[in-house]
């Protein structure tokens, strides 16, 4: 039995074919174990939906939403509604992440009793050159709100992040 809290991994999936299966290995190859890996369909045109069933057969941590197109916003938000994690992270499915990410940040939110812990990213263009470890940086505001640290003081992307899950109790994702 698994101790460690459960951490949802939301994915939107649209027309990635190309990168899809290199993201999802990323995250199926994390340290930390404890995953519920969503993967959301958005009505993807290409081989996404064949991709997605042939890892979820293999993994019996995926989940898999098919939806009718409505965005990144939308997918974003089907997943919240099926994650069951008190931790939530969010992978762009072009991307890949760091085998040690979710540990990582789990361990400063578990070490620091917080709700939200983040990292960097870095770019590159071969799995292989993803050398680099994470570095730690430590946000010692006592109050913020999810709105200052997304949008106005800090990095405005939801990916390279982990949060407590209760911070979208009245959150929703929109297109802007």
């Amino acid at each position: 039995m698994d101790l460690k809290p459960l951490v949802s991994v939301i994915i939107p999936v649209y027309n990635v074919e190309p990168y899809l299966e290199e993201c999802i290995n990323s995250v199926l190859v994390q340290t930390y174990t404890n995953l519920q890996i969503i993967l959301v369909d958005d009505g993807s045109t290409d081989n996404c939906p064949k991709i997605c069933n042939e890892y979820a057969q293999k993994d019996n941590r995926i989940f898999i939403i098919n939806k009718k197109n409505a965005g990144l916003s939308g997918a974003r938000n089907a997943g919240m509604n099926h994650a069951k994690g008190e931790w939530w992270t969010f992978v762009d499915s072009d991307d890949i992440i760091h085998p040690q990410m979710i540990e990582s940040l789990m361990n400063i939110i578990l070490t620091n009793n917080c709700e939200v812990a983040a990292c960097r990213n870095v770019d590159f263009f071969n799995i292989n050159n993803l050398t680099r470890g994470l570095t730690e940086q430590k946000i010692t505001s006592k109050k913020i709100s999810l709105y200052d640290y997304m949008g106005i003081k800090y990095w405005s992307t939801a990916w390279g992040k982990i949060y407590n899950h209760k911070l979208f109790k009245k959150t929703k994702y929109v297109c802007m």
